[in-house]
Order: structure tokens, then C-alpha cells, then sequence
């Protein structure tokens, strides 16, 4: 089916371009036809933007776990800094009451 498709449209375009087709004897498309490529058409706009929107939505999800690991890390960090502030504090404080 696709060779004769293929030599069909072969032969079309040939006639076409030499000028030897008369457009005027064909018989109208349907109008479900046109309805159809337009429809065809517009689905095709559409499943490149739903690509292009997957891409972007990739693309912020990505960013958002980099952030939120940074942002764990910063915390887990900050907890750290914390509890040994609090413990030089105590030997501090205890030191102080040893020398007193």
C-alpha cells in the first residue's frame, strides 16, 4: 500500500507540475475531511505545547528538589552550629564555676 501511495503521489505531483492536471474536473473533498486535517492540525499545535509544558513543569521540579536539598542541608547545619554553641556554652559556664 505505501509503494502505491508513494508512485500515486509521484505521478500526482509530476502532473501537477507539468501543468497537464485540471483542478477543475476533480470532485470536492467532503467537508469532513477539511474538518478533520484542521482538527489534526490543531492537535498537533497542542501536543507540542502539552511537550513544551511537561519540559518547563521538568525543568521547575528539578529546581525545586535542588532547593529543597540545599535548604535541608542549611537546617541540618544550622542544628548542628546550635547544639555545639550550646555545649561550648555549658563547658563555658562550667569552667567558670570551677575556677571561681
Amino acid at each position: 500500500m505505501k509503494k502505491t501511495l508513494d508512485s500515486f503521489q509521484q505521478e500526482w505531483f509530476e502532473l501537477k507540475a507539468k501543468g497537464q492536471l485540471d483542478l477543475s474536473k476533480l470532485p470536492q473533498i467532503p467537508e469532513i475531511y477539511r474538518a478533520n486535517g484542521a482538527l489534526s492540525d490543531e492537535l498537533a499545535v497542542l501536543q507540542q505545547d502539552l511537550d513544551e509544558a511537561r519540559i518547563t513543569a521538568e525543568k521547575a521540579r528539578s529546581t525545586y528538589d535542588k532547593l529543597r536539598k540545599q535548604r535541608d542541608f542549611q537546617k541540618i547545619n544550622h542544628r548542628r552550629v546550635q547544639q555545639e554553641k550550646l555545649k561550648l556554652n555549658n563547658d563555658i559556664s562550667k569552667y567558670k564555676k570551677m575556677y571561681e
